[in-house]
Order: structure tokens, then C-alpha cells, then sequence
């Protein structure tokens, strides 16, 4: 210690002297430069000069040696020292000291250095690999004391986000304020007959009129009677219907018109054939016509826009009738305001956009039907083809364009024959827009002439509600609705997320916060450094690499590009031989006609069905196809409670717990971004994903699922529920979305959903959907085929499947 210290003395003297002489008077000094840099080196010199001292007295005279002690007590002896303390040579002796050679003249042949040269050079690697691995590993438990940080600090905020969601929502149900807002804005009642209609509508007017400080006399009404939703029981209710509006627009001539959409069928027995549907048509404006009602009657069209039907040979083109009272004033004018009115002259809804399949509803049914909306009968589909939120707000619009309404005028929709939620919908989208162009709009819903029995008619009356409620939440939610007396916070995170310093990084360099790469100009360096522990060396690297940057691509400078895409970070496992042939004409020539479908990923493959009934994958380019592309999808029906009993070759839809594993989906948008994984995840991943993106509950239509505090996900079975694969109806088009059913049943475990040959395996799919009876629900989907491990693809060849 008592040498170190005289060392540090006379280093830091020397430096001084040599600073002063070669510095100008008025230059500042640093005393932190003058002193020995590494102080640890500094140790081990001062070791290395004790313990050789004695043995450097015996070969050298007292003057010499005087003087060597001071050459390394200024430190004129270092680069020789330090040289044997980094190389830790521990055959190191007196001899091998360069600095002895000039006061003993005794010199060392190259020859008897040449192995020790060699050794030096390995024990010089060593030393510095085991640098470069202290460094490594410093650096790495800096990384990973901030990966665990960040990750406590996003637990928490995960967690602190999905108890703020569902505080937020457990507010907006004890407030009620939503539920008030709908039983004012769209009551829904089933009444006992048409006798019932006009009372309850006046009943719910006048509260709609006292909430909005109106009086009854002031209130807009119009009427609408939509007889698609009839069906084939059109004739049956239509005089009743016209006795209706014909009293009503008596009633309130000025303020008042009905909108009558025509049949789309006709009686029962000649139901869809064109020449019966235009006689049912016509019958109903001859009746409209008839000088009991005493209505003025406009025949005009709802025109769909060209693209809304795709393919079919449905017209474009569907009549409807606007009517008002015949009452004129002194001018013989009609007294009715909606008389002026684009619709009344121009008698046209253009560019209607026409409902989509997936949102067509059967009101009366309960899980399973709701599950099977595709699966509609064709009376239950034709009932929602002319309706939808888009028809209604081209009417409304057509209707109130030359009334020039504000936000002072009120306006009334009572729906004479409600069925699905489209003119709801359409009000509450009046609703978002900005106020003072648009007037304020109510719809009364009167369920009366669907059915004999009164349990069918609550059974619509409560689902209409239920839709309003759940938009309503769902617009509230969005904060692009607001309710009087509600105010919803957003979420403020809590805390500061933890950072790290990029200087604390010199080997590696942290890339988009997830891996620790390499930098490439240290790689540089290192990389020809060693020669003799190249493969120890080497594998340093590449342990780090596999746990810290997967992609081995070292970080090359901010703006270029340091990881490859994950698809080809995959190495997939090639088809066997005999499952994989050189072309799709050598398919053609040995299975015969095919069918090609079009994949999810259609610039890497194509789906191939042979007249053999075999599958194949038809490779469009070299790539790997990984096990989170869906294939195709699987056609058929859900089962659900005892529909399910005796039922076999079924694939059961059951969530047991947060862990549970199966495919999940949500629609495109902006705030879906970035999107959800297409492969298999767990349910508390996607629930986690859903948290993220602004839902703090999630329903399901047979499964209870909910968020423990801790954000544990517990699930209880409502009802059973299954899937009866089946195969495609020879009218239906084939494509990704049911090309599954091409597969032989026979083929297929349907426990585990296996399929014999193992390439492929159809597992639970579930999808993040708008529910009009349940609000945004975790709907089942139609199952989906996935690869059961990564495949590598050559551009060209078909890969058989089955």
C-alpha cells in the first residue's frame, strides 16, 4: 500500500511538471488529468514491482537499482508492467522484463521467446475477452433491470387502466343515466292490438315534448310502416295499418306525413316470384289510395347504390309511398309542412346502402339464432334486405330537406311496425351531429302485428330496448355522445415510465425497446481481435443473441433497418416429398378439374380443391407460411343447451379460465391498432388487448366472464354451446371463410380438432363484435383451420394438405 501510494505521489508529480512546462502561464490546469486514470491497474503494478524488487536488487548494482526505482515511481516503467498485469501470465519470471536487458546486457534469444510470444498473445485474448464479457454483462443487467422495471410499470398501468374501465362502467349503469336516456328517446312497448297504437304513441310524445320544454302541438310526426318486416302476413295487417296512419295524419295534417316502404313478398304460396310481389304492391297502393283514409299519396323509390348488392340479380330499385292529409288551406294547398319536402317532390332516396348479412337479426330467437345470422331462413333474411340505418338516414334526410328544421324543432318517429333497430340507429347517428342543423328526433316503437302470442311480442320489445340501450352506451363510451348530468373521465395514466441512458450502452445499443443488439462498429473492432479464441468468442455473441436480439442483426445507426420481418425470422420445416409436387398443371393432370380460393395471404399462396377431394397449398412465392395465417374457416351452425344432446362430430366451444387458447378477431380501424394476433392466443391476452383499446368489461353470449382486481380472469358457463360443421349449400359460394367444410369429415378429430395427416387443426374462433341485442360482445366465430407448425413454401410447387 505504502509503494501504491508513493506510486499515485509520483505520477501524479511527474504529470504536473511535464503539464507546466509544455502549457502557456495563464492555462488552467485540471488536477483530475494529472492523476492515474485506472486506479485498480495502478494496484496490480505496485504488486507486480514489490514482488519482483528483491530479485531485480540481486541482479542489479544499488545505483541501478535506485534508479529503476525511480523510473516506476514516475511511471516511466508502465507500459512494461501494465503489459504483464493484463496478461496475467502466471509463468511470469524476472526474465522476461525488457527494462533488465538495458542495465544487465543479458538478451534473450528469439528462439526461447517464441513459445512464450504465443502464449502472451493467447493470455492478451483472454484477457480481453474477459473485458469484453465484463462489459457484455454489465450491459445486459443494466437491459434487463429496465425490462423488469418497464414491465412492473406496465402491469400496473394495465391493471389501473382495466379497474378505471370497469368503475366507469359500473358508474354509467348505477346512474342510470343511459337507461333514462333510451326510455324517453326510443321507448319500445308490445301492445295488445292496433287499438293500443295511437294512445301509447301520444303518451310517449307528450313526455318526449315535456323533456324537451315543447308542447304536444309542437311536435313533428312522422309515421313509418315498413311492410317488408311483415313478410308474407303483408295483407293481412294492411288495413289496419292505413286505418292507423289515415287517423293519425288527420289528427295533426299540418305537422304530420307516413313513409309506407312496399312488400318485398308476397302471400303465402306464390311468396318470391316477381309478377305475385308486384300485384302485393300494388294492392297496397290502391289501398293507401282509398278515399276512407282521406291521404294524399306519392308513389316513390328507394334506390340502392349499384355496389351494395355485389353479384346478385336483386333490383336496385323498391317502392314506398309518402302520405299526407288531403287538408289544403285557402289557397287549395296542402297544409301538411312535409309537402315541401325534396322527398315529396323528387320522390327518390338515392346511393342507400343496403344492410350487410352479418348484421341481420331475428329479434324473437334467443342464443343460438343470434349466433347463426347467416343461417337466417330465407322469410327471416328477405324481412331485413330493404332496411338498415343508411335507408333510414336517406329518408330523413330527403324528408326534412326544404323544412329548413333547427334545434328548436322537434320531431316524432313513430314505427308502426319496428323490427330490427335500423331506424334507432339512425336517429342516434342524427344525434352525434353538431347542433343547431339538425332538429331533435325521438322514435316511439309499438310492437302490435307480429304475432298471436304476447310472449313473442314482449320477447321483440325487449330486444328493440336492449339495442337502443346498448348503442346508446356504446356512443357514450366513445365520448362522441353526451348525456345530461354525465361526465366519463378518461383514463390518466399514473406514474412515469422508466427510461434508460444510451450512454450506459457502449458494446450494444438498445432497438425499438425490446432488443439489445450488437453494435456493428464495436463488432468491427472486436471481431478481428481474435484469432486464437475466435469460437469462444463467438459463442458469447451468440448466447447474447439468442436471448437478447433474436434476429442477430447488429444495430447499424439510427434510420437503417436493424431487424427483418418476423416472417422471416421463421424457419419453417418443409413438406415431406410425397406431399409436395412440382406444379399446379401436374395436380390438374393427376386429381383432374380443381377449384383455387383465394387465401388470407394471397401473394404467398392460394387454396387448391381437386375433383379427388383433396386440399392442396398452391405456393405463389419462396416464404415461410407460420401457424398465425388462418387457412380457411369452417361452415355449419352453432348448438347451444339442449340442442347439443345426442349430437355427434360437434366441436365444442367452452372457456374454462383466462388461459384458455383459441383463435381471436376485431374489426379494422384505427383504434385497433395494431392489430391483434390472427394466430392462437390465450383469452387473457386478447382480454388484456381489449383493455388497451378502450373496454373495460367484456360479455359473451354463453360464456360470464369477469376481471378480478387483481386482473385474474374468471369465466362461468352461461349455456352450452357447439358447432355442427356441415357442408357447403350447392348455392353458396365457396372462399376462405367456409372452404373448410371441402375437408372429409371423416378425416377430422373433432375432440381435439386434429386433422389425420397433422398438418392442419381447426381450433375455437372467437370475434369482438357489435351485438344489437348485447352491446360489444365476445362473439363465437366460425372455427378456424390453422398450420399446425411453420412450413417453408417454394414459389410454384402445391403442398397436399388431404
Amino acid at each position: 500500500s505504502f509503494t501504491t501510494l508513493r506510486y499515485l505521489i509520483g505520477v501524479f508529480l511527474r504529470n504536473n511538471k511535464v503539464q507546466r512546462q509544455a502549457a502557456k502561464k495563464t492555462t488552467k490546469i485540471q488536477a483530475n488529468k494529472l492523476r492515474v486514470q485506472d486506479p485498480i491497474l495502478a494496484w496490480q503494478t505496485s504488486c507486480l514491482w514489490v514482488h519482483f524488487s528483491d530479485d531485480v536488487k540481486k541482479r542489479v548494482t544499488d545505483k541501478d537499482f535506485i534508479n529503476l526505482e525511480r523510473l516506476f515511481l514516475t511511471g516511466c516503467l508502465d507500459r512494461e508492467l501494465q503489459e504483464k498485469c493484463r496478461l496475467m501470465d502466471g509463468d511470469l519470471c524476472l526474465d522476461n522484463f525488457r527494462f533488465l536487458q538495458v542495465y544487465t546486457g543479458v538478451a534473450v534469444a528469439p528462439e526461447q521467446l517464441q513459445d512464450k510470444e504465443a502464449l502472451a498473445e493467447e493470455q492478451q485474448e483472454t484477457a480481453a475477452l474477459n473485458l469484453f464479457s465484463v462489459k457484455l454483462e454489465r450491459e445486459v443487467k443494466l437491459w434487463e433491470r429496465y425490462q423488469q422495471s418497464l414491465q412492473e410499470f406496465n402491469a400496473g398501468q394495465k391493471d389501473a387502466k382495466s379497474s378505471f374501465r370497469r368503475e366507469q362502467d359500473a358508474k354509467l349503469k348505477d346512474w342510470e343515466a343511459v337507461a333514462n336516456y333510451t326510455q324517453k328517446k326510443f321507448p319500445c312497448k308490445a301492445l295488445p292490438g292496433e287499438d293500443a297504437v295511437m294512445p301509447y304513441i301520444r303518451s310517449c310524445s307528450a313526455d318526449w315534448a315535456d323533456s324537451e320544454n315543447k308542447s304536444h302541438e309542437e311536435i313533428h310526426f312522422i309515421y313509418t310502416a315498413d311492410l317488408t318486416s311483415l313478410g308474407s302476413s303483408c295483407s293481412r295487417y294492411l288495413a289496419r295499418v292505413c286505418r292507423i296512419l289515415g287517423d293519425a295524419l288527420a289528427a295533426g295534417a299540418e305537422r304530420s306525413v307516413a313513409v309506407v316502404v312496399g312488400p318485398n313478398v308476397a302471400s303465402f304460396g306464390n311468396t318470391y316470384e316477381d309478377e305475385h310481389v308486384e300485384k302485393a304492391q300494388d294492392d297496397v297502393e290502391q289501398q293507401l289510395r282509398q278515399d276512407t283514409y282521406d291521404m294524399s299519396v306519392k308513389r316513390a323509390q328507394l334506390c340502392f347504390a349499384p355496389e351494395t348488392f355485389g353479384s346478385t340479380k336483386r333490383s336496385l330499385v323498391h317502392p314506398m309511398w309518402v302520405c299526407v292529409n288531403k287538408a289544403t288551406d285557402a289557397n287549395g294547398k296542402l297544409l301538411s309542412r312535409f309537402a315541401n319536402s325534396s322527398l315529396w317532390h323528387h320522390r327518390a332516396c338515392m346511393g342507400i346502402q343496403a344492410k350487410g348479412v352479418a348484421d341481420f337479426v331475428n329479434p324473437v330467437q334467443g342464443v343460438t339464432i343470434q349466433l347463426n345470422t347467416i343461417n337466417l331462413s330465407k322469410a327471416q333474411q328477405y324481412k331485413q334486405h330493404i332496411s338498415g340505418p343508411d335507408l333510414w338516414l336517406k329518408v330523413q334526410e330527403a324528408l326534412w330537406k326544404g323544412l329548413a328544421p333547427g334545434p328548436f324543432t322537434v320531431a316524432v318517429y313513430a314505427n308502426l311496425l319496428p323490427y330490427d333497430h335500423g331506424l334507432i340507429q339512425a336517429c342516434l347517428q342524427r344525434a352525434l351531429e353538431p347542433s343547431g342543423r339538425l332538429p331533435r328526433e325521438a322514435v316511439i316503437s309499438g310492437v302490435w302485428a307480429y304475432a298471436d302470442e304476447a310472449s313473442q311480442r314482449s320477447k321483440m320489445a325487449d330486444w328493440l330496448k336492449r339495442a337502443a340501450d346498448h348503442q346508446t352506451e356504446k356512443y357514450v363510451k366513445e365520448n362522441v355522445l353526451k348525456l345530461p348530468n354525465l361526465v366519463l373521465k378518461d383514463f390518466s395514466p399514473e406514474g412515469v415510465a422508466p427510461t434508460y441512458d444510451t450512454r450506459e450502452y457502449v458494446l450494444t445499443a438498445p432497438v425499438e425497446g425490446k432488443h439489445l443488439s450488437f453494435r456493428q462498429d464495436v463488432l468491427d473492432v472486436y471481431d478481428g481481435k481474435f484469432s486464437k479464441l475466435k469460437e469462444a468468442y463467438e459463442a458469447l455473441k451468440s448466447k447474447h443473441n439468442a436471448k437478447h436480439n433474436p434476429s442477430g442483426v447488429p444495430y447499424k445507426g439510427a434510420g437503417k433497418r436493424t431487424e427483418p420481418d418476423s416472417v422471416q425470422e421463421v424457419q419453417g420445416e418443409p413438406f415431406p416429398d410425397e406431399d409436395s409436387f412440382e406444379s399446379l398443371d401436374k395436380v390438374k393432370a393427376t386429381d383432374g378439374h380443381v377449384t383455387v380460393i383465394q387465401s388470407q395471404l394471397p401473394e404467398l399462396f392460394e387454396l387448391v380443391f381437386s375433383a379427388k377431394n383433396a386440399m392442396y397449398l398452391h405456393a405463389k412465392s419462396d416464404g415461410v407460411l407460420n401457424t398465425d395465417v388462418p387457412l380457411m374457416d369452417l361452415h355449419g351452425e352453432f348448438l347451444t343447451g339442449k340442442e347439443i344432446a345426442g349430437k355427434k362430430d360437434i366441436l365444442t366451444y367452452k372457456l374454462a379460465d383466462g388461459a384458455s387458447v383459441a383463435c381471436f378477431s376485431h374489426p379494422d380501424g384505427e383504434s385497433w391498432k395494431p392489430p391483434f394476433t390472427k394466430g392462437l392466443a390465450t383469452l387473457k391476452e386478447f382480454i388484456d388487448y381489449l383493455t388497451d383499446c378502450g373496454f373495460g368489461s367484456v360479455t359473451s353470449p354463453c360464456h360470464e366472464i369477469s376481471i378480478g382486481e387483481s386482473g385474474a380472469v374468471n369465466v362461468k358457463e352461461k349455456e352450452a354451446c357447439a358447432y355442427l360443421p356441415k357442408k357447403i349449400p350447392s348455392r353458396t359460394q365457396a372462399d376462405n371463410s367456409n372452404a373448410g367444410s371441402f375437408v372429409d369429415f371423416m378425416d377430422m378429430s373433432w375432440t381435439d380438432g386434429e386433422h389425420k395427416k397433422k398438418y392442419m387443426k381447426v381450433h375455437m374462433h372467437f370475434t369482438w363484435v357489435h351485438n344489437a341485442a348485447q352491446g360489444d360482445s365476445l362473439t363465437p366465430g366460425k372455427p378456424r383451420f390453422l398450420l399446425t407448425k411453420p412450413r417453408r413454401l417454394q414459389g410454384g410447387r402445391c403442398y397436399k394438405l388431404t
